[in-house]
């Protein structure tokens, strides 16, 4: 098994734990559709759903690697669920959906929410995953529709994506979606192998020393 398929064998082992704790957390039925994997430029995913407002929360990779990873969400079905949490009356929740109405404490609800996200994929990875790695929500941004958002926000260089459809009280939502590093969560590359191979190799046809006393070369 490559590193590509270990890693999305373990992301895909992570919707169940995340569909059970965030369905404890707001009391309510919340399911996770197949697992959808690509892999993509990670600033590519500043310009995807730009129709709708976005929420992105930085995820901090913290352990035997370091690095950085995303949570992405449309800024709706983030209301819905922090709604749902905070047990919004139906009417105001549909109200503040509608008028994508971010304030502070929608904001508060939804940390919460990435906190339990990243316990669970720091759980699922600790089992599963050859390197110890912790997950960590690291602060969040709402996006207006139609803006861009801004690069530094954005994992750099080739993320692997999952893509999971939500779904809570029977209602769609859109697609949960986690983005990470693929260098990051390879880890660094052990040098031993590296230095042992460069010292067997041979290369007939060119120049090599082969005694320092007397110095020969062929």
């Amino acid at each position: 098994m490559n590193h590509r398929e270990r890693l999305e064998q373990t992301l895909s082992l992570c919707r169940d734990r995340i569909q059970e704790e965030v369905a404890a957390l707001i009391g309510k039925p919340f399911h996770l559709g197949a697992p959808v994997f690509r892999l993509i430029d990670g600033h590519a995913l500043g310009s995807e759903e730009v129709g709708s407002g976005r929420v992105f929360a930085p995820v901090r990779l913290d352990g035997e690697v370091e690095g950085m990873g995303l949570l992405l969400l449309r800024l709706r079905d983030a209301l819905r669920i922090g709604g749902l949490l905070v047990m919004l009356p139906e009417v105001e929740l549909r109200q503040a959906v509608e008028a994508e109405a971010w304030t502070e404490e929608t904001a508060d609800t939804f940390a919460e929410v990435a906190g339990i996200v990243c316990g669970a994929l720091s759980a699922v990875f600790k089992e599963q995953f050859p390197r110890q790695v912790r997950f960590l929500a690291a602060g969040q941004q709402a996006v207006p529709a139609g803006e861009p958002v801004a690069a530094a926000s954005l994992p750099a260089g080739e993320v692997l994506v999952l893509s999971l459809p939500m779904e809570a009280e029977g209602c769609d939502f859109g697609a949960f979606t986690l983005a990470l590093g693929m260098l990051s969560l390879s880890g660094p590359l052990d040098p031993d192998p590296i230095r042992r191979g460069l010292e067997q190799v041979r290369w007939p046809g060119r120049m090599q020393q082969i005694s320092d006393a007397p110095q020969t070369w062929l």
